[in-house]
């Protein structure tokens, strides 16, 4: 009964380790010199060998089925939300800031503002001192046409 297993390193295939001894009886009938030591060792040595393999095997078997469902993921953004899709293809990670306090310096007096309106208000306020003026309605009778 002969099993194949896959390798560790790569996909090809390797052969069922050699037949182990089961009990005492089985270990005297074998040749060459047996200890219990070497007996031990051989048997742990087999099944290290055995739980790598198939440890290799269901690693390879998930990363396919993960290649599989991000394809799939990617085929149906395709056509049902093209935005998702270029996301995906391009890397492109949605970036939001969240702004939950205001430290503000007004007249060398240090404030820190946590109230959602207040937020708002200095937050605003700052976006449009940033350019260096605040934006107003400008009176256009001033202007030629």
């Amino acid at each position: 009964m002969e099993e194949l297993f896959y390798e560790k390193r790569d996909i090809r295939l390797q052969k069922c380790p050699h037949r182990i001894i089961y009990n005492y009886k089985d270990m005297k009938a074998e040749e060459g010199n047996w200890n219990w030591k070497n007996y031990n060792k051989d048997i742990s040595e087999e099944l290290k060998t055995t739980i790598e393999a198939k440890y290799y095997h269901e690693y390879y078997e998930y990363q396919k089925l993960m290649i599989k469902s991000f394809i799939n993921e990617r085929n149906h953004n395709y056509k049902d939300n093209k935005k998702r899709m270029i996301n995906s293809i391009t890397e492109k990670h949605i970036k939001s800031i969240s702004i939950d306090k205001v430290y503000y310096n007004d007249n060398r007096k240090d404030t820190l503002y946590t109230e959602v309106q207040d937020v708002k208000d200095h937050t605003n306020l700052h976006f449009q001192r940033i350019a260096g003026a605040i934006n107003q309605e400008k009176n256009m009778t001033l202007y030629p046409e």
